[in-house]
Parts: C-alpha cells; structure tokens; sequence
C-alpha cells in the first residue's frame, strides 16, 4: 500500500471513528482506534524505507 493511500485509510478510519463515539458504540471505538494505530505503524515504517 502506498504511502499517500495510507494517509487516506487514515482519515477514513478517523471519520468512522468519530461517527462510533457520537452514536455511543463503545466496541467499534475501540476497534477504530487499534485500526487507526495499525495503520500509522505501516506508515511510519513505509516512510522509513524511503
């Protein structure tokens, strides 16, 4: 995965994560979140190897 798709996913993630904490659905929060840190690992380590 690209660099600048990462960035999208990101943002994306970051939008329904703040969708999950208006409607009170604690679970998907959490799930949001870890996906969030997931990906900025994959792209601290993409932008490392460039």
């Amino acid at each position: 995965m690209e660099y600048t798709d990462l960035e999208g996913r990101i943002r994306r993630l970051q939008c329904l994560l703040d969708a999950a904490k208006e409607g009170n659905q604690f679970g998907m929060v959490v799930y949001y979140q870890v996906m969030i840190e997931d990906v900025e690992v994959v792209k601290k380590s993409k932008g490392k190897a460039a």
